[in-house]
């Protein structure tokens, strides 16, 4: 699980479950590796920025 307002290491995006939540649409993934170094996917929606969370098109998983 995400906190607000806390930084996470992120690797890669990639298409998955299209999902509604806070008012938006979207079926991009974004790749988390949490402070205990085990990696795990949240939608994007709820990362700051474009609909990839700001990582470029070639960060692709």
């Amino acid at each position: 699980m995400l906190a607000a307002n806390t930084t996470y290491v992120v690797n890669c995006w990639t298409y998955g479950q299209t999902i509604t939540a806070e008012g938006y649409t979207n079926n991009i993934w974004i790749q988390v590796r949490y402070t205990d170094n085990s990696v795990g996917y949240s939608s994007a929606i709820y990362f700051q920025g474009d609909n990839r969370g700001n990582l470029p098109v070639s960060a692709n998983c």
